[in-house]
């Protein structure tokens, strides 16, 4: 039933995302539309803050299970970000401003930083390195997409051709192994 509840409270939510920004939804109001009494929301959630945080991660968990791509590389994992995020679109960018910025910033974060991993793994340069460097250079890589895909919201997720992800792409892709050569005859 718990569960039951937080769905049905992240189901209200996502439709009066669809009209609304962040700012314009209050408690009250979802709890009347969902049916629910204040208390009920604040035993599920802190605010309206973390409802949108745990709806984000649980909408994002059902749209990858419908691809089961476990073994996707870096490139899908972010097509598929940017595939969600579109078709999430008016109510991504109803619930992005600058309170929030940081929880998506965190959110694409930990989206991509076991992907860049497992990039740099398959990179020979990358078995050389000294203690810490592949882990630097993966954190500068994730904070890199991170910063695109932070770009790419606040100018309200334009379509891939005029973001150029394919560029981006092959830019990250033709940087990385320099990058890491860079860091192998460093190595100190």
């Amino acid at each position: 039933m718990k569960e039951f509840t937080k769905a049905a409270i992240a189901d209200t939510f996502m439709e009066l995302l669809q009209e609304h920004t962040i700012d314009h939804i209050t408690v009250k109001d979802l709890a009347e539309k969902c049916g629910i009494n204040r208390q009920t929301f604040y035993y599920h959630f802190a605010d309206i803050y973390d409802l949108m945080e745990w709806t984000l991660d649980n909408e994002l968990k059902k749209f990858l299970e419908r691809y089961d791509k476990t073994d996707a590389d870096w490139k899908e994992q972010l097509q598929q970000l940017f595939v969600f995020f579109r078709f999430r679109g008016q109510q991504v960018l109803h619930a992005y401003d600058s309170q929030n910025r940081l929880y998506y910033e965190q959110f694409i974060y930990r989206q991509m930083l076991p992907a860049i991993h497992k990039l740099i793994l398959t990179y020979e340069e990358a078995e050389t390195l000294a203690e810490g460097k592949a882990e630097f250079i993966e954190h500068v890589y994730t904070r890199m997409i991170v910063n695109f895909f932070l770009d790419w919201l606040d100018e309200g997720m334009p379509d891939e051709e005029t973001v150029r992800l394919s560029d981006y792409v092959h830019f990250m892709e033709g940087s990385l192994q320099s990058t890491l050569v860079t860091f192998q005859d460093k190595n100190v």
